[in-house]
């Protein structure tokens, strides 16, 4: 999943969100996600779990 967040806060809330899910097995985040201060790019893999 790829998008775009109007700041660093969001793109930490959707990646808690996303690995308290209990549709996903695991969530990963590169740290690419983290640089961006305001109008942050971002993406996601997550596995579901079966």
């Amino acid at each position: 999943m790829a998008g775009r967040a109007d700041n660093r806060e969001d793109v930490i809330l959707l990646e808690s969100r996303l690995k308290k899910s209990d549709f996903f097995e695991k969530v990963d985040s590169p740290l690419s996600n983290l640089l961006e201060k305001t109008n942050s790019s971002f993406s996601f893999t997550f596995y579901f779990r079966k």
